[in-house]
């Protein structure tokens, strides 16, 4: 009989020798070598190489790309070390993203709009083979990178207010207006130049980028 519990995973094969003693006089023995194997039981749960994936695609990129691969592993024998991947079900990421359940090849379904989100944390399963299953998690972080596809947009001058009244006064550098506008990219794609396009053939005014202004000459 065991004297102690046993782990395969620590060590999975004790080998000892027995002897059997008579009492006679002189006694007689005789030995033999016992090899004990431990069986495996399903009781290592799958952890994944990483515990935080970060995977990166561009916006407007094509459908059904595969943008990386997660990868899990544990201790126990076969079947108990084969697994399966799986999205946990939270909103509409299996809409956004799906993964093979075989290789864990994590791919997108749809092309993202950075606008909308520039990232997405997504729970990855992987369940072993076991009755019943052991089950590992992880996070795998996709970040939307930025296109310039989104034009800036005046927030003033617009079309129902761009109207400014400028003293008969007013001097050289008299500031005029300020100019305001937004752009729903980032980074260097949401930084705007102003430019005078028409009605400035006097150069009556001035515009400084760095200030957002327009002045008087």
């Amino acid at each position: 009989t065991a004297a102690i519990p046993f782990d395969r995973e620590t060590q999975e094969t004790y080998i000892f020798n027995v002897i059997a003693k008579d009492q006679g006089s002189p006694p007689r023995s005789s030995m033999a070598q016992v090899i004990v194997t431990i069986q495996d039981i399903n009781d290592q749960a799958p952890e994944f190489n990483q515990t935080l994936y970060t995977f990166p695609v561009e916006e407007n990129d094509m459908e059904e790309r595969v943008i990386g691969i997660v990868q899990a592993h544990d201790n126990d024998k076969y079947p108990y070390n084969v697994f399966s991947y799986y999205i946990q079900p939270s909103g509409s990421m299996l809409e956004m993203f799906s993964i093979d359940e075989d290789t864990g090849e994590f791919c997108t379904k749809m092309a993202l709009d950075r606008e909308v989100a520039a990232s997405y944390s997504v729970i990855v399963l992987a369940k072993d083979r076991g009755n019943p299953p052991q089950v590992g998690s992880t996070t795998v972080l996709v970040q939307v990178g930025d296109l310039n596809d989104s034009p800036p947009k005046f927030d003033f001058p617009s079309d129902t207010n761009n109207t400014v009244h400028v003293s008969i006064r007013a001097g050289i550098g008299h500031v005029v207006t300020r100019i305001r506008s937004h752009d729903m990219d980032s980074g260097n794609n949401a930084k705007v130049n102003y430019y005078i396009m028409s009605g400035n053939d006097l150069g009556f005014f001035g515009l400084d980028n760095n200030l957002d202004i327009i002045s008087l000459n």
